[in-house]
């Protein structure tokens, strides 16, 4: 059934507001870096010069910028003792921020605030594509929350907040939020001694109103305090008369910090005028909770006339030019009296202090020593003599209050025909949030509160205890039900209903046993499993020998060992389909029983569930175990580590590899290889995760239990291998170009890779009406649009995501607030995994889109497999302590991408799939693709090397090895579309023809030319790629063209030269041949260039060489080629010709 949360409605009758008394630290920056306000020490401790500007509230501080010139200092910063001032268990944090010399985005990192702590440390700041988030730095890995990408200019004022509370976290930017999270949120042990703002900021901020409370604000509470400054109302009005029996009477403080209305106290002013004298009369009506003990002052025992209260317990009045404060004591020429009830003052103002008859008036009251808050009525008066005045009371405006709905801010509108005007900011918290959390496929419904003592019912079953409450409601009828939630005299009632299934939900699209091309149906001959390209032979426990390519790729049996002992066993094939085979193998690993189950499917993917097992009713000791690939050595010579940054991947060095465990890395040659991959570390035994991944002379080590383990029950464990490459090339691939180029058009399809917003929403495959047609007028320009997607997000504006949100979400991830979700937003969108029913939803919404549009090209974005926990839907496990671990969704990845591949082939079987994997190279899910788009990863890499070296090239970034490693993927089976990052890191000189920059941008070209695989025409200057689509359509650039990279040309070409940076690669096609030379070095080099025409099949009657790239050539002497210079980072595209 299919349950939705639809609205929510509150009742209440209490008022809750939002006061200094939930404040512990508030500094205004007004002149000077000290709290006003601490509840611990409020004492700043500065470095650099701080300077000050105009602040949302007065002034601000400005922190940040270079350290001096000098070298001596430091940037400015501020920072706090964070004893007593912040909370471990509950708090938020306000600040407002303004960008002085640096914008959104801008490439570079912004700090605002940072503390620090024992396990976690909180970090506010923007990250650089202009996210803001709340990060929380720790050890198993960081989290970041807030998804927001603002526009942010020099010289504009933001609101920021941070919460935190057990298992919840939010970002608020501008009084919205925009990233909540309820999973992986540890909060710190226990803080630093200081927290800071502005340390290690190169640039200049502004801050302002830094405030920090004793509890997580709830998003109407932030949005009062939002709203207080970039909303605040006009100040009020009153009009005053001369009749002291009938003065005008005035009320509505509003708190000084928190900008709003203060209701828990009685405090008025009543005022009237002669022809020379201001009555002014301030009444507090003394509460009950001083009455009881009239000398607690903040927890101290004062007595009046303590010097403390002189002026944090008193009366302010300022009329023009005239001010006084009235402390408990009195002040000269001002009455006061005070008894138990009431503190009454009276102050007049001579008519010269105050001017003429419209002046601006205002009254506060002081209880720093009493409440720690101060409160103040401020307006323009009007003298009228005989004038109507009006008289406002304190319980005037608590009847406005009540009438307010719970949850909601805003302004109490107060108005006495001209006589008075007010508008008085009110927020009316509830003291409690709850939320419905609804898994529709297992009809359960779960209630959250913030408050364990709240009753919640459902259906008539009612319970309490706990925060988080569970409800069967498979027993509920269709239609619409509620959840009551109950706290003292709050009521919330939230609703939802229950609906049938949906159609997708069952349909299952895209799940068949054909197999699609460019593979064939699997074969089996004995134990001998084959599919394109390879063969598994299935004799023991695992496979005795892979092949891929006619290669053997292993030099022993894969294995599991204990110590010395290696397991043996039997394979037998149980199973057999066109689209996969299943067999069952079982044997002994000394006195352990071992099963594996083995799955192989028609791309070449094999996964393994292998149980261990004790001996029956008694239990069995193993040596360190250990899973073992042994490949060849000479095919075991490049790692692709996994890493995002390339780190270690590359050549492998010759005194081994050593390393931490990995969900997944590859190690091969530049023609084949083995990618291993595992979901999760459950069940592993590991004491030293460094050493977990050991390679050596083509030995593969995997550390199952690196210490003597002791199996007491059975032992699953779980992951695959697949040899590599996974598929041809499509025959055509070399006629695609991933870049428009308006004046060389011919013989080339233009693919259009980034095409978002073609559906109403964010991917969300329903089609905008203009969609179909705008593809029909594309495909007849000779255009390939890919239409943008993604396996691992949706529009959460949408009523799929709205009713199956909780099965649907990755977690840990921000939650959504629907309420802030606008319905037309097509940027909206959630992070979700698709090992939930989310796969069933787009995968038939995508197939009804294609027919329907004739779509025949995608991109999928950023597709990784994502870190999930969500047990809705089968991510996740649990330690033997009840932990719960993530596991990285690779299986249900790959089914997603295998569903959507089968689809488009299923509607056209030369439709393209292409992936956007940065980094990220998984070949079980990128085997259904045929463009793999690679090179996001070095944003933040070129923004680091530029602040540390400005350097904006990939030099040093993609050496060679590393190329054949991640980068050509030729060996993987698919075609590279690199993304080169030059100017959305550096910015717009990047687009630039300026010297640097073409040297950079030729330098990447020509290293890719070099490999033999494609870039994407995009952050950097057309010119160099444009050069080379010419050259090779000048060449003849189709399936004829045969690649002999530089790593196999040694006895049909030389350089003349032994460098191992300067080499240079082969394409040739029928009696013709061109010579890509790259040089890799720092230095500038002659090649002397010379071939074995007999091997390489071209003309002998050639005279010369032209460089089909720059244009230039050199005529051949006595069949020599004269040196021809190669530039440091540069290449050449060289093409002997035959004589005229």
């Amino acid at each position: 059934m299919r349950i939705s949360l639809l609205i929510v409605i509150l009742y209440c009758t209490p008022l809750f507001a939002l006061g200094t008394e939930d404040v512990l630290f508030h500094a205004p920056f007004e002149g000077a870096p000290d709290a006003h306000l601490a509840a611990g020490d409020g004492k700043a401790i500065t470095a650099g010069e701080l300077q000050y500007t105009d602040g949302v509230r007065g002034r601000a501080v400005i922190v940040g910028g270079p350290a001096p010139a000098d070298g001596k200092g430091k940037p400015s910063s501020i920072m706090y003792q964070t004893d007593s001032n912040l909370l471990i268990e509950e708090g938020s944090v306000s600040l407002w921020v303004k960008a002085i010399d640096w914008k959104i985005p801008d490439g570079h990192n912004h700090q605002f605030l940072t503390i620090p702590g024992t396990g976690v440390t909180y970090y506010l700041y923007v990250f650089y594509p202009g996210n803001t988030w709340w990060l929380l730095l720790k050890k198993d890995g960081n989290r970041p929350i807030g998804s927001y990408e603002p526009a942010w200019a020099p010289g504009e004022w933001h609101h920021l907040v941070a919460t935190w509370r057990e298992g919840e976290m939010a970002v608020y930017v501008d009084g919205e939020q925009t990233g909540r999270a309820t999973e992986n949120v540890p909060l710190p042990s226990a803080y630093g001694k200081n927290f800071w703002m502005g340390q290690f900021d190169n640039f200049h901020t502004a801050f302002d109103e830094l405030i920090i409370f004793r509890k997580a604000l709830t998003p109407v509470e932030v949005k009062a305090l939002y709203s207080s400054v970039a909303k605040a109302p006009a100040p009020a009005s009153a009009v005053i008369g001369d009749d002291p029996n009938s003065p005008a009477q005035v009320a509505g403080l509003l708190d000084s910090v928190t900008g709003q209305v203060v209701l828990d106290e009685d405090v008025t002013a009543q005022l009237w005028a002669d022809e020379q004298t201001l009555h002014v009369k301030l009444c507090w009506a003394i509460p009950e909770y001083f009455r009881l003990n009239p000398t607690a002052y903040n927890g101290r025992a004062l007595k009046r006339g303590a010097e403390a209260l002189a002026e944090n317990d008193a009366f302010e009045v300022t009329a023009g030019k005239f001010s006084v404060l009235v402390g408990p004591d009195g002040a000269p020429g001002v009455k006061s009296d005070i008894d138990m009830n009431r503190w009454l003052v009276e102050v007049d103002i001579p008519r010269e202090e105050w001017g003429g008859d419209a002046f601006d008036f205002r009254f506060s009251r002081r209880w720093k020593e009493l409440r720690r808050m101060d409160a103040t009525w401020k307006g323009r008066l009007t003298i009228q003599p005989g004038a109507k005045t009006a008289q406002v009371t304190t319980e005037d405006l608590r009847k406005l209050a009540a009438a307010v709905p719970l949850d909601i801010a805003t302004h109490l509108q107060v108005q006495r025909g001209d006589a008075f005007r007010a508008e008085l900011p009110y927020v009316n918290a509830a003291p409690f949030t709850a939320e419905l959390q609804l898994f529709p496929s297992a009809q359960k419904l779960v209630v959250e509160t913030s408050k364990p003592d709240a009753q919640v019912a459902v259906a008539g079953e009612t319970k309490t205890g706990e925060k988080r409450l569970t409800f069967d409601i498979s027993k509920l009828s269709i239609g619409e039900h509620e959840a009551v939630v109950t706290l003292g005299e709050v009521v919330k009632k939230l609703s939802f209903s229950k609906k049938p299934p949906p159609e997708w939900l069952t349909a299952k699209v895209g799940i068949t046993e054909d197999v699609p091309p460019p593979w064939s149906e699997l074969t089996v001959k004995g134990n001998a499993v084959g599919c394109w390209g390879r063969d598994h032979h299935l004799g023991d426990l695992f496979p005795t020998q892979i092949r891929s390519q006619g290669q053997e790729l292993l030099a022993a049996p894969i294995r599991l060992r204990a110590g010395d002992t290696i397991a043996k066993g039997t394979a037998k094939i149980t199973e057999k389909n066109p689209a996969d085979v299943r067999a069952v193998a079982k044997g002994r690993l000394g006195p352990v029983s071992v099963n594996v189950e083995t799955l192989v499917e028609y791309d070449g993917y094999v996964w393994f569930d292998v149980t261990l097992s004790p001996p029956p009713n008694g239990q069995a000791k193993l040596d360190p175990v250990i899973f073992e690939i042994p490949m060849k050595p000479e095919l075991a010579t490049l790692f692709y580590s996994g890493s995002y940054t390339l780190q270690d991947t590359g050549a492998l060095p010759k005194e081994g590899y050593t390393g931490v465990w990995r969900h997944r890395f590859w190690v091969g040659n530049e023609t084949a290889g083995i990618q291993w991959f595992c979901e999760s570390g459950k069940n592993w035994r590991i004491t030293k995760p460094e050493e977990t991944l050991r390679i050596k002379d083509g030995l593969i080590q995997l550390a199952i239990a690196d210490e003597p383990v002791t199996i007491t029950t059975p032992l699953n464990l779980s992951f695959g291998v697949m040899a590599i490459p996974v598929r041809p090339r499509r025959p055509d691939w070399r006629t695609w170009r991933f870049g428009k180029d308006e004046v060389n058009t011919k013989g080339w399809q233009y693919v259009s890779l980034w095409n978002t917003h073609w559906g109403t929403r964010w991917n969300y495959p329903v089609l905008k009406p203009t969609t179909a047609e705008s593809l029909r007028t594309r495909y007849s320009a000779a255009e390939l649009p890919c239409l943008y997607g993604t396996a691992t997000t949706i529009a959460s504006n949408t009523p799929e995501f709205r009713h199956y949100s909780e099965e649907w979400r990755v977690a840990p991830s921000a939650k959504v607030d629907f309420s802030t979700v606008k319905e037309d937003d097509e940027n909206a969108y959630a992070a979700v995994c698709p090992n939930s029913s989310y796969t069933d939803f787009y995968i038939w919404a995508l197939n009804r889109a294609i027919k329907e549009a004739d779509i025949r090209a995608l991109y999928f974005d950023v597709s990784h497999a994502p870190l999930c926990n969500n047990e809705s839907h089968g991510c996740g496990w649990r330690d033997a302590s009840g932990k719960l671990h993530g596991t990285y969704a690779l299986r249900a990845t790959r089914e997603f991408q295998k569903r959507v591949y089968t689809i488009a082939k299923q509607n056209r079987p030369n439709f393209l799939v292409t992936i956007h994997m940065s980094g990220d190279i998984f070949m079980p899910q990128h085997s259904f693709s045929e463009v793999m788009i690679d090179g996001e990863n070095f944003t933040g890499v070129l923004q680091r090397q530029w602040a540390a070296d400005k350097r904006g090239d990939y030099f040093r970034l993609l050496p060679l090895d590393k190329m054949r490693a991640e980068m050509m993927l030729s060996n993987f089976g698919t075609v590279s579309a690199f993304l080169p990052e030059f100017a959305r890191s550096l910015g717009d000189r990047w687009w630039s023809d300026d010297p640097e920059v073409m040297k950079a941008t030729e330098h990447l070209v020509g290293l890719f030319t070099l490999h033999d695989a494609p870039v994407w025409q995009a952050y950097m200057p057309d010119m160099p790629l444009r050069k080379v689509w010419y050259a090779q359509s000048r060449f003849g650039w189709d399936e004829k063209v045969e690649f002999i990279p530089y790593w196999k040309s040694e006895g049909i070409l030389s350089l003349g030269l032994r460098n191992p940076d300067v080499v240079a690669s082969i394409f040739k096609r029928p009696g013709k041949m061109m010579v890509v030379a790259m040089n890799n070095t720092d230095e500038d080099v002659e090649i002397a260039l010379s071939w074995n025409e007999g091997k390489l099949g071209v003309s002998a009657n050639t005279d010369r060489v032209i460089d089909y790239y720059t244009g230039g050539g050199w005529r051949i002497k006595d069949g020599r080629v004269p040196p021809i210079p190669l530039r440091a980072r540069s290449f050449r595209m060289l093409v002997p010709e035959a004589r005229q």
